[in-house]
């Protein structure tokens, strides 16, 4: 009953201003598309909600009393707010407005993240933003919990019947190694020389999917690889490499931006990717959403081998091809 009421006031508001505006029946009937008797009946019947005469009437044509001058102003303002709200509903529907919690993994900060939010920002300037850097585990745990919206994130995900997952990048592993290392001045490496170095690493904790990947790619090189420092964050990782604690493994991308006291080579003969991939609730009802998700970028994985087919990410990086070195 109240929205009934609600719609039934704006419906009388728009009768009343268009007859105080017009200044005739006739014409603000024409102009609402209504028969001059249906207006009539209106302006009456708001009168009598009121309580007071509205407009004084000369045959077809009509005049503000002082009561109706006043409440004029309160009508288009009624009318104002109520066209603003509509707006508003609409903007939200389409995904540019509302807002919009974003988890994030350090390694998105130097790939995907920065390109992506400017062009966000643009298309939906209205949407409060919250960004929130977790690890892929505790992304995963905020998903559940509906505490953010959309997380990129080292794959695999647990609940994935839960989730919608896209690979949004994809890039080889690139060796860490600080800037005074005896490799530090070669341009590839095979992972097997590394074998005897300390290892600074991802906590599997929090990074599971990285973490394993890591793993993997040093057991194909014949080792496993001695830890003596785990680091959450990516800045952090590079930071201790820097500070000569051990080496590392770490997304291609790394090496355009944290670049001081380190040195990266080019992995050679390993297929393992590192992989960034947006998550979602598949029962999310938040249209902003679609909106961001439409932004990001989309790589096509082979299934089986988990490399893109073609791979053009490594170009786009900035990392060239490893080379095989000449031996004799």
């Amino acid at each position: 009953m109240h929205s009934l009421h609600t719609l039934l006031e704006l419906k009388l508001a728009r009768s009343f201003v268009a007859v105080a505006e017009e200044r005739h029946y006739v014409r603000a009937a024409r102009r609402l598309q209504i028969t001059q008797p249906a207006l009539s009946r209106q302006i009456q019947q708001l009168e009598r909600e009121i309580g007071t005469a509205l407009f004084t009437r000369v045959g077809r044509t009509a005049r503000l009393t002082v009561a109706g001058q006043v409440f004029l102003d309160h009508a288009r303002r009624l009318l104002d707010m109520a066209e603003a709200a509509a707006t508003a509903a609409r903007r939200a529907s389409e995904g540019i407005t509302g807002r919009l919690a974003v988890g994030f993994v350090s390694p998105a900060t130097y790939s995907v993240l920065p390109a992506t939010f400017r062009t966000f920002r643009q298309r939906a300037p209205d949407v409060a933003l919250e960004l929130r850097q977790l690890s892929s585990g505790a992304q995963a745990e905020a998903l559940r919990a509906r505490e953010i919206d959309v997380g990129l994130l080292h794959p695999p995900v647990e609940g994935a019947p839960l989730f919608g997952l896209r690979v949004i990048v994809d890039q080889p592993f690139v060796a860490a190694i600080p800037a005074r290392h005896p490799h530090a001045r070669g341009r590839t490496i095979h992972l097997r020389e590394l074998a005897s170095e300390p290892f600074v690493i991802f906590p599997r904790r929090t990074g599971p999917g990285l973490y394993d990947k890591i793993v993997t790619l040093c057991h194909a090189s014949g080792f496993s690889p001695r830890v003596v420092q785990e680091a959450e964050q990516m800045q952090t990782i590079v930071s201790l490499v820097a500070a000569e604690v051990g080496v590392a493994l770490v997304p291609a991308s790394i090496a355009r931006s944290l670049r001081e006291g380190v040195a990266y080579l080019e992995l050679e003969d390993t297929s393992v990717r590192a992989t960034l991939a947006a998550c979602w609730r598949l029962d999310s009802e938040n249209p902003v959403v679609g909106t961001f998700l439409e932004l990001l970028p989309s790589v096509q994985v082979d299934p089986v081998s988990g490399a893109t087919s073609p791979s053009t990410i490594a170009k786009e990086l900035g990392v060239r091809r490893p080379t095989r070195r000449r031996t004799g």
